[in-house]
């Protein structure tokens, strides 16, 4: 299971960020049954985008092939993207090391 989360600077010690669409970066980890990958830090192409910010972030998202989008919040087309790819969507401000601890992923 792959999980994205959105961050400001990326990596496990970073928070998670208040934004999907405008973050700065995407930590993905992939988890097979209790191992997990090390982060993948992944530039976000919404966080500069002129406009359709959020579109942009969750087709990128997608790509990426994530099961799991971990954010402070979605924007509404971001959102029926992330829906429309049956990508599960997080709602959580917290710090990515403790989210294996949640273990939101099982």
């Amino acid at each position: 299971m792959k999980i994205a989360i959105a961050t400001m600077n990326g990596g496990a010690d970073d928070t998670v960020s208040p934004i999907f669409g405008r973050c700065c970066k995407y930590t993905v980890i992939d988890c097979v049954g209790d191992a997990m990958s090390d982060p993948l830090i992944l530039d976000n192409p919404g966080f500069t985008a002129q406009g359709g910010a959020g579109i942009l972030a969750a087709q990128f998202v997608v790509e990426q092939d994530t099961d799991i989008v971990v954010a402070g919040n979605f924007g509404p087309k971001a959102a029926a993207v992330l829906a429309a790819s049956k990508t599960k969507m997080i709602r959580l401000i917290h710090t990515v090391r403790p989210l294996s601890e949640y273990r939101i992923m099982k």
